[in-house]
């Protein structure tokens, strides 16, 4: 008898695998107990090296993951940036209305006005440092109480007087104009009475005045300068105006020059005393 070729045993072989696998398949679909035991079983035998896949590809996937939200702490971080520049923003903004509220606090200091009534004014118009026109606008008029003639003051003293006003802002003529006068008093012990007439240097002399003097008395630098008042003044008396830096003898008398307690140039807020002279 022959013995059986290789091919044969191929096709014998390859049979056998079909019918075993045929088997398997039917046994599996009838729900055979002993197969669902190997089934198990080879699930089991498995489970160590699914684990293991699952540890080495586990980064890679917190990494892709990571990868693919970059955009989104992106956004978060600028979000989170912005915000603290706004916070910072205002934190200065907070810092500047202070300094804002102390320098109008400052000009609040009216002690000397005594019961006179005042209204408060911010300065809307006029370059600061710049007074060609010599004067400036204030946001309040006459629906305030203020007509013309009436003093305008800080807390330092006087700067000027409405020359103009409507309904809700007026203008005010600073006391460096040229044009400017004001009967002024030397406010000292040895000289508690001398009158004397101030104006106004011009733009080139932005915190000095100049006072006539009729006749020396004794006066010298550093007396107190406030204004006179009386009758025909359209100033109340007593508000203070500067100090003598200067005293020079003319023909006629004394010229003195006067270093302004305010400075025109530098005022924001300021305050109409609500003064009418008498006609």
């Amino acid at each position: 008898m022959a013995a059986p070729t290789h091919r044969g045993r191929s096709w014998y072989t390859l049979a056998l695998l079909a019918l075993t696998a045929l088997t398997l398949f039917t046994l599996d679909f009838r729900g055979f107990g002993p197969l669902e035991s190997v089934q198990s079983g080879l699930r089991s035998a498995f489970s160590p090296v699914r684990s293991a896949g699952e540890s080495i590809t586990k980064p890679i996937s917190n990494g892709a993951e990571g990868l693919f939200n970059y955009g989104d702490l992106e956004e978060e971080n600028a979000r989170l940036e912005a915000r603290i520049a706004e916070l910072e923003g205002r934190i200065f903004q907070i810092d500047a209305e202070e300094a804002e509220l102390k320098r109008l606090k400052a000009e609040l200091g009216l002690d000397y006005v005594g019961d006179l009534p005042t209204v408060i004014a911010e300065v809307i118009t006029g370059p600061v440092g710049n007074f060609a026109s010599q004067s400036v606008d204030i946001n309040r008029g006459t629906a305030d109480g203020i007509t013309e003639g009436m003093p305008v003051v800080t807390g330092a003293g006087l700067v000027g007087r409405v020359t103009r006003a409507d309904r809700s802002r007026a203008v005010v003529q600073l006391i460096i104009d040229a044009e400017f006068t004001v009967g002024v008093r030397i406010a000292s012990e040895t000289n508690p009475d001398e009158i004397g007439l101030g104006h106004g240097d011009g733009p080139g002399s932005p915190r000095q005045i100049t006072v006539d003097q009729g006749i020396d008395l004794g006066i010298a630098v550093g007396d107190l300068v406030v204004t006179s008042g009386g009758r025909t003044s359209l100033f109340p008396p007593g508000l203070p105006i500067g100090v003598v830096s200067d005293v020079i003898e003319k023909d006629r008398g004394l010229e003195l020059k006067v270093e302004l307690n305010a400075a025109p140039d530098q005022i924001g807020f300021v305050n109409v005393v609500l003064f009418e002279a008498e006609e």
